[in-house]
């Protein structure tokens, strides 16, 4: 009988001690770079499943993003940037057409908030050092291409860009469909158009999840719907319960930085053992507070140029058509980069704005911090008092439920009470479970040798049966 060996209750003791570290949200084209770069996605081959290489996947991300930003600006450029908006009158009153448009703005908002929470949690997770250290990846002799010699392509110092960028591209389409769809809504003639427009400038951040299906069918990509990023085990990462890498670790590339951060956020003064960047230590609190900072910022923007159009009469877009002309004229390095960008667009932004580069340069400036400080702040305190109050809300409200309901810790999935040390990653456990497991194994291991010696026992009983049976009297041999 095949013996239980103790690797093999160590090996599945550790894989369930992988927990999930964060879901990438909606597969799509940027999301599957990101996803790429730790070798997530693979392409069937003669050898089996094989990694592609995110520099595939990036120049994949190029179309997508040209055809994204180009219709987004010929939506711009579609509007009409002489007429006046809708406004209070001269009592002040709301009229009821341009309450529903603002109401529009809010939903069309709240739509967006997925799409750009995950763009800035995915980019977050993706600065963090760490990340690099403690998820699983690839080895570079498993990428598609590695075996022709080119190991240098695989190192992780050189897949760091890749995914940074993709990351980038979604994050500005999904800020300029935020953006735009302010003016989209409000230079509606009615409120039923204003309904359908906003829906329909949604449909431009799916485009790239229609062209990921596409790309997968044809080149035969494995599907990345659910995928989940794993945690490598921590014997093999961390030297003990310490911040010291281990040997395998230390030849990697940007060890030395991955070093100098660990120091810096490890704040003993604090009684903190280990950098809070570390999964099990805080990282997640910390990814939360900062995407809702992020998220804050944002709609704070947002909320300013809807006041500043509702009260100078002037769509938003016109004063972002006037930025475009400004860095195509600029003659520095950033008109540089901007004309260049141009050139590859699929509509000829300074032919359609023409008529209104001429002022430009006197009218329409971009909002700026004193125009927030010293008009809308002053004429719209109510408005951005209750807007203060709900970003408070939000931040603060999972920390306060977590304290009302959770004062002794946490229960993990398990129904079982977390001990203080963790902080609810769910990615390290408690050193009573670790204690628990041993006693566990220990056990087993005592039970499968009391089951090895009574087979024993009962075999040699049998073979002593069967020489009585054959040898006994009477026996015919």
């Amino acid at each position: 009988l095949p013996k239980t060996r103790l690797d093999d209750v160590e090996d599945t003791k550790v894989s369930q001690d992988k927990q999930p570290d964060m879901q990438i949200g909606s597969p799509n084209m940027y999301v599957a770079v990101i996803i790429g770069v730790f070798g997530g996605v693979k392409m069937r081959l003669s050898e089996g499943w094989i990694p592609v290489h995110p520099l595939l996947l990036l120049l994949l991300c190029a179309p997508v993003f040209l055809a994204q930003v180009s219709i987004l600006l010929f939506l711009r450029l579609d509007m009409d940037f002489e007429k006046e908006i809708e406004g209070p009158d001269a009592a002040h009153e709301v009229p009821r057409r341009l309450k529903v448009k603002l109401l529009m703005v809010a939903i069309t908002s709240l739509m967006n908030f997925k799409n750009l929470m995950q763009t800035c949690r995915n980019v977050l997770f993706l600065a963090n050092p760490i990340t690099w250290v403690e998820v699983e990846h690839a080895s570079p002799a498993e990428w598609v291409g590695a075996h022709t010699g080119c190991h240098w392509m695989f190192q992780v110092v050189l897949l760091l860009p890749f995914p940074f960028i993709a990351a980038g591209m979604n994050l500005v389409v999904n800020y300029i469909v935020c953006m735009d769809s302010v003016s989209v809504i409000l230079s509606s003639p009615t409120a039923k158009e204003a309904i359908f427009d906003s829906l329909a400038i949604t449909f431009v951040v799916e485009l790239a999840a229609h062209w990921w299906h596409f790309c997968a069918y044809v080149l035969q990509l494995e599907s990345i719907e659910g995928f989940e990023f794993r945690l490598a085990d921590p014997v093999t990462v961390w030297t003990g319960d310490t911040d010291e890498m281990t040997q395998r670790l230390e030849v990697m590339k940007i060890s030395w930085f991955i070093h100098a951060i660990l120091r810096l956020t490890r704040w003993e003064c604090l009684g903190c053992r280990n950098s809070f960047l570390r999964n099990g230590y805080g990282v997640r609190r910390v990814m939360q507070t900062a995407s809702i900072v992020v998220m804050a910022v944002v709609y704070t923007r947002e909320l300013f140029v809807v006041l500043q159009a509702v009260e100078t009469r002037v769509l938003p877009v016109t004063r972002d058509i006037c930025t475009e002309y400004r860095l195509h004229t600029d003659r520095q390095e950033i008109g540089i980069v901007w004309r260049m960008f141009e050139s590859v667009l699929f509509v000829d932004i300074q032919d359609e704005n023409s008529t209104l580069v001429q002022k430009c340069e006197t009218a329409y400036k971009r909002l700026n911090i004193y125009d927030i400080l010293h008009d809308l702040v002053p004429s719209h305190a109510y408005c951005v008092a209750i807007f203060v109050g709900l970003v408070v809300a939000v931040t603060a409200a999972p920390y306060v439920g977590e304290a009302c309901f959770s004062p002794d810790g946490r229960l993990d999935a398990s129904g079982r009470q977390r001990s203080h040390d963790n902080d609810g990653d769910g990615m390290r456990p408690a050193e009573g479970e670790l204690n628990e497991l041993r006693h566990q194994i220990t056990e087993l291991q005592e039970k499968e040798q009391q089951n090895t010696e009574m087979i024993e026992s009962m075999w040699h009983e049998i073979q002593g049966l069967r020489a009585q049976l054959m040898l006994g009297p009477g026996c015919r041999c």
